[in-house]
């Protein structure tokens, strides 16, 4: 099958996937056959990418196929078209993710604003949280004397400084290494 084929089928899935909220574990991501240009995943690989998607852990998915666990890390670490394809996963996932979370946002409003009309003070309390409202304040945001708080800013200037000097400083003697043929 086309790398264009395999997109559109993917794309035709997605779209469905967001209507029945069901995605099919079982497939594997658009990795371009041979007439498309790219490698094409080993079967194993196929495999592999398979049962992943299937919820299956490291362990399992590399007994079950018949490979080190640390063949599937280095698939992942070294092989740019198995990566490519648990990557596209992973994007597939975030994205249905995001819609399915966008669809149920009118819900969660709603929900939220019969909870606050009946006085429900947690739901208020965690509205204010997730809108930035409330946080714990730093040690920093207590400081009332201002000689204090300008004693830090210039203490907090000065390592500033000494690390950007550190910084150029390595710099330079890289340079010089390098300058040496080192």
């Amino acid at each position: 099958m086309s790398l264009l084929w395999r997109r559109c089928y993917l794309f035709v899935e997605i779209v469905m996937s967001s209507i029945t909220s069901e995605v099919d574990p079982a497939r594997v991501l658009a990795v371009a056959d041979k007439g498309g240009g790219q490698a094409a995943m080993e079967p194993k690989q196929e495999s592999a990418l398979q049962l992943l998607q299937a919820g299956r852990s490291m362990v399992e998915t590399a007994q079950t196929v018949g490979v080190a666990r640390a063949t599937i890390y280095n698939w992942l670490k070294h092989d740019p078209v198995f990566l490519a394809a648990y990557n596209q996963w992973h994007d597939e996932i975030a994205h249905t993710t995001r819609s399915r979370v966008a669809m149920l946002s009118d819900k969660a409003v709603g929900a939220l604003d019969k909870a606050l009309d009946a006085g429900d003070a947690k739901a208020a309390l965690q509205l204010l949280k997730g809108l930035g409202m409330i946080r714990p304040r730093d040690e920093a945001e207590r400081i009332t004397d201002a000689r204090e708080i300008d004693a830090r800013m210039k203490l907090a200037e000065k390592k500033r400084k000494v690390a950007i000097k550190g910084e150029d400083n390595d710099l330079k003697f890289k340079e010089s290494l390098a300058d040496l043929g080192f």
